[in-house]
């Protein structure tokens, strides 16, 4: 008989985390592990620790998207949890997801409250991205300036803290999906690398009918950051090239123009506030210098619309 729940983890190079990862899962569930070509040492400890864990080996990284597709097609759960590999699950949080689903059949995709490791709220949920969203989080203003947009996002959610919330999208950190939800949205996207692939899911899934829902009582902590942080430069590119493709395919082509040009103004805008920072004495050479590698890299994402050739092989090969 099929699992209920089937959890699958996708991991780069983050051996110990994702051990970690997988003694905290008590609930009983199929795991299924894709190793997206670690250099590491991950996934043979995985088959040394956890022999019965479903394990994929890539010799290449395929990306989040295809790789959680792999895992996918090889469950069996009627739910399947996308659960990275630097999260730690709480006893009880699995079983409040699922029971959470199988009491709402409308709902096709729940994800929990998300904490950080000293156990404060980390973001769960939002709402779906606009080109003005993408300059006002990206965009620099000295503090006096600061605009009400990023003061308060407008892509913030009020959230209860007691009561399941409807929302747009819930991260893929874990995200908690129904079979019959991704036999008629189809499996994700995996012309996204990396980042906004969850977004574009819960996109199609809303359009389809399927509810979104927050879940409070179901907690994950989730560390962040561990596998990209290897590469802070192309993550950075990934995440608005990804950014676009999500505008390109869900607004069209004037919202995916105005996003470049927004995120052009803003990589410039960026660059030329750390510079007089810079002049003034209240930013240090190596934060100048650090401003403008990382302005450099999205004014090139922003222009080309895709992740600068040059800098894919780190990552990809």
């Amino acid at each position: 008989m099929p699992p209920d729940l089937s959890i699958l983890i996708v991991n780069w190079n983050t051996r110990e985390l994702l051990l970690a990862c997988l003694r905290s899962i008590t609930a009983p569930a199929e795991i299924v592990v894709v190793d997206n070509a670690s250099h590491d040492g991950s996934a043979d400890a995985v088959a040394t620790e956890f022999p019965g864990v479903t394990l994929i080996r890539n010799d290449r990284n395929v990306g989040f998207a295809a790789a959680n597709n792999q895992a996918y097609q090889a469950c069996r759960g009627r739910y399947a949890l996308l659960l990275n590999s630097d999260t730690l699950v709480p006893p009880g949080s699995l079983e409040r997801l699922t029971a959470y689903m199988a009491a709402h059949p409308r709902v096709g995709i729940v994800g929990p409250r998300l904490e950080y490791g000293d156990g404060s709220y980390q973001i769960s949920a939002l709402r779906f991205s606009r080109p003005w969203d993408v300059y006002y989080e990206y965009a620099r203003f000295p503090r006096l300036l600061q605009p009400a947009a990023q003061k308060a996002p407008r892509r913030l959610i009020p959230l209860s803290e007691t009561e399941p919330t409807p929302v747009e999208y819930v991260m893929g950190a874990a995200l908690l999906i129904r079979r019959e939800a991704v036999d008629a949205i189809g499996l994700m996207d995996d012309a996204y690398f990396m980042y906004a692939e969850e977004v574009d899911w819960c996109f199609r899934a809303r359009a389809a009918g399927w509810e979104i829902m927050y879940l409070p009582t179901a907690v994950i902590t989730h560390l962040g950051g561990q596998s990209t942080a290897q590469v802070p430069d192309l993550m950075l590119a990934y995440r608005f090239a990804s950014t676009l493709r999500f505008m390109r395919l869900h607004y069209g082509p004037a919202a995916t123009l105005g996003t470049r040009a927004l995120l052009t103004v803003a990589a410039i805008q960026n660059t030329l506030l750390a510079l007089a920072f810079r002049l003034a004495g209240r930013e240090s050479q190596e934060g100048w210098r650090a401003e403008r590698r990382r302005n450099g890299v999205v004014l090139r994402t922003a222009l080309a619309g895709t992740v600068p050739h040059a800098l894919q092989p780190s990552l990809e090969s």
